[in-house]
């Protein structure tokens, strides 16, 4: 079955017509059954195959509401896990404020997302303004009068391209507004050798197209090499639907006016990547415009640096930073990812992983009785006035306690939960925006400082946690300083987009919810100084000087108040 599909991608056959025996111009007179259909999309799902999987799917549904020798609900529920969207998937896609694809962007950031990941599909907003989008508009209505010097495409449409789309107007043109698009395709991509050509489609009420790839729709037109990136600019706003689809994705991106989604649709290797064909849901109310752009391969040759694998794909940095290539581990999985090794895979304790967050948080209710017991045994073997320099020396280790019981109490509503082991209670703190943050900062701060000190000098309570810590936890697995990062960015992340004061977030609510956490003086001096990596310079001072305030009252002594007062004082003199 593999074989079958390997023709198909190969030959861009159709599923419908290899069900029926037809190999290209060859008619083999045997026919594929709705179970057969079946088993192929099963094949294909394995192999990532995703778009093939769906139609064959599809074709097994309707094969087997006429031969019955499948269930059809078996069969729906199949293609609804096949494109459902887990929450793991869910958790690789944020939006961020962009400052460094260009040094325009420094004082002006584009605010993009990112709607899938691996293939990466990203939508920036606002990067066209009203004069730009108006000059397009313009000259598309120039293209449906016959006026100007708008050159339709004279190329010979395929029959597959005129199937599939139902838009009023498809031309090209080389004017003006493509060197504007032209210059936004190099703010964003980096690329220089691009033509001002673009296409101008339009869509009335109900029109749509069905999913394709750009390789069939080009193959006859005006692009003279294999498009190697898509780049759809919004033009006017729509009123209801006309949302651009990738099915093999689960993803839709908005055509909120003004906006650009954008897309590689090849491998490294040249191949087409299948799983990043589009279409266009119907215009429902309105009418909606659209200026595509595709850059071909030879205008990335000699430009961008070649992959030295196949399969691997194009990614897009966030403020000049790679991020991982997601990887989505299943339950079925045996082994678990390290920290060690390839960088682009996660490690066993990510934050960057909702999975390996629940691990996390199991992780910590198992060892806390633990640390509980060591530190009320030592302490009470402690007599007279010993006992203030017991508390001297483990202070870190209360601090660590109180922090843990605090945050679970608040979240859980009482210590007794930590028993329970399933998933609703445990995602309760891992799912939990400032709960997960404080974990990773409770295991970055204590338990893998006192796993790496394996010798305390006169500390029995240290000398015995880190010998038990060590044999239940590798600090390979992570949480890494990475992982750290990304739980203060995704902090500063929901701050800007629900545009959250400090105080607030300081407080534990988030965007008028009560999460159960607080930040203390700490949190927030790393937070700040986070912040001002980046040209975020407000909200920087914002979270420096709400760490002076808690260090400077004298109630909060996570950190030395003349730490934060110097932090805070060189960023203002900057």
């Amino acid at each position: 079955m593999g074989k079958i599909l390997t023709l198909q991608d190969a030959y861009i056959l159709e599923a419908e017509k290899l069900a029926q025996g037809a190999l290209l111009d060859v008619k083999t007179n045997c026919t594929l059954s709705s179970t057969s259909c079946y088993e192929i999309a099963t094949v294909a799902l394995k192999a990532e195959q995703f778009t093939l999987a769906l139609e064959w799917l599809e074709l097994a549904k309707e094969r087997a509401q006429v031969d019955k020798r499948t269930s059809v609900a078996f069969i729906e529920f199949s293609i609804w896990t096949a494109t459902d969207e887990t929450e793991e998937e869910k958790s690789f896609l944020f939006c961020w404020l962009e400052f460094k694809l260009h040094p325009g962007l420094t004082i002006g950031p584009l605010r993009m997302e990112f709607l899938a990941r691996n293939p990466d599909i990203v939508q920036a907003y606002e990067i066209l303004q009203d004069k730009q989008l108006e000059t397009i508009i313009s000259d598309a209505r120039k293209i449906v009068g016959g006026l100007g010097s708008i050159k339709k495409d004279k190329g010979q449409a395929s029959p597959h391209s005129k199937r599939l789309s139902q838009a009023e107007v498809i031309a090209w043109t080389d004017d003006a507004s493509g060197n504007v698009l032209s210059d936004k395709i190099r703010q964003l991509s980096g690329l220089r050798n691009i033509s001002p050509e673009f296409q101008v489609e339009s869509f009335p009420f109900g029109g749509h197209y069905l999913p394709r790839n750009d390789q069939t729709l080009l193959k006859n037109g005006n692009v003279s090499s294999d498009p190697i990136a898509h780049f759809i600019f919004h033009v006017n706003s729509v009123d209801s639907g006309g949302y651009t689809v990738f099915p093999s994705l689960g993803v839709a991106a908005k055509p909120d006016k003004g906006s650009v989604v954008f897309w590689y649709s090849q491998y490294g290797d040249g191949r087409t990547d299948s799983s990043t064909n589009y279409g266009s849901c119907p215009v429902l109310v309105g009418q909606k415009w659209v200026a595509n752009k595709w850059i071909r391969s030879n205008a990335i040759l000699f430009e961008q640096k070649c992959g030295l694998i196949p399969n691997e794909r194009c990614r897009f940095p966030v403020n000049s930073k790679y991020l991982p290539i997601p990887k989505i581990v299943t339950d079925a999985d045996e082994a678990e990812p390290t920290a060690n090794g390839d960088p682009g895979i996660l490690a066993k304790y990510s934050y960057m992983s909702p999975r390996a967050l629940r691990s996390l948080v199991q992780l910590e209710w198992n060892i806390y009785p633990i640390i509980k017991h060591f530190y009320i045994k030592y302490r009470n073997q402690t007599k007279g006035t010993f006992r203030e320099e017991f508390d001297n020396q483990n202070k870190d280790v209360k601090m660590y306690l109180e922090n843990f019981e605090k945050c679970t109490t608040n979240v859980l509503g009482s210590m007794d939960h930590i028993l329970r082991t399933d998933t609703k209670t445990v995602e309760k703190v891992a799912l939990n925006l400032l709960a997960s943050y404080r974990l990773v900062t409770r295991f970055m701060y204590y338990i893998q400082t006192w796993v790496q000190k394996k010798s305390f000098r006169d500390n029995k309570l240290k000398t015995k946690l880190s010998s038990f810590l060590a044999t239940v936890y590798n600090i390979s697995d992570g949480p890494t300083e990475n992982d750290f990062e990304a739980a203060m960015f995704a902090v500063l992340n929901i701050q800007y987009i629900h545009n959250l004061d400090v105080k607030d977030i300081v407080n534990g609510i988030v965007a008028g919810v009560n999460t159960g956490v607080t930040l203390n003086a700490r949190d927030c001096w790393n937070i700040g100084k986070y912040t001002a990596s980046f040209p975020y310079v407000v909200s920087a001072l914002n979270w420096l000087e709400h760490a002076e305030y808690l260090a400077r009252n004298g109630s909060d002594d996570s950190v030395k108040y003349e730490d934060v007062y110097d932090d805070l004082a060189a960023l203002q003199l900057d």
